[in-house]
């Protein structure tokens, strides 16, 4: 039991007959109980997940996985930009710039970058396989005050 701590996708929970649940952060009791890990999903991570799946089907972006990006480990994700000290995601910049070549797909709707709360900035550059129509709904993502678009296969407007 030693060495475990909690963090925002895995908490350590006790399991005790009788005993109120522990609180987050505090200690674990050590006789009588059993430890159980859960875990707890990362929005932000689901939705860097499903941008993945919307424009990464010949796996350009591997490192983008539910292993590598628990915990904010998305942070250390090519082409994924977080706040300081935070495990916050502020930008997405999807080019070849930051190594990322060959995507494909369309992007995805607003209803997958929503758990993105502080997004501010999406790139997508020197992508001509992505393709389709900027998704209209990307209007009630409020925070999202950068788009840039070059060389990819897209039409309409900036909602």
């Amino acid at each position: 039991i030693h060495g475990h701590s909690c963090n925002s996708t895995v908490i350590y929970a006790c399991q005790q007959t009788g005993l109120p649940s522990v609180p987050a952060g505090s200690s674990i009791p050590t006789s009588g109980s059993s430890l159980i890990a859960v875990n707890v999903p990362d929005p932000q991570l689901e939705s860097l997940l499903k941008v993945r799946a919307a424009i990464d089907p010949g796996d350009v972006l591997s490192g983008w996985n539910r292993e590598a990006g628990y915990d904010g480990g998305y942070c250390g994700w090519r082409g994924v930009v977080c706040g300081p000290g935070t495990k916050e995601v502020i930008q997405l910049k999807i080019w070849t710039g930051e190594g990322i070549e060959g995507l494909q797909g369309t992007l995805p709707t607003a209803v997958a970058l929503r758990d993105l709360a502080n997004l501010t900035t999406l790139i997508v550059w020197q992508q001509p396989r992505v393709h389709g129509t900027l998704p209209n709904d990307w209007s009630t993502l409020t925070q999202l005050q950068i788009i840039e678009i070059s060389n990819a296969s897209l039409s309409g407007s900036v909602p």
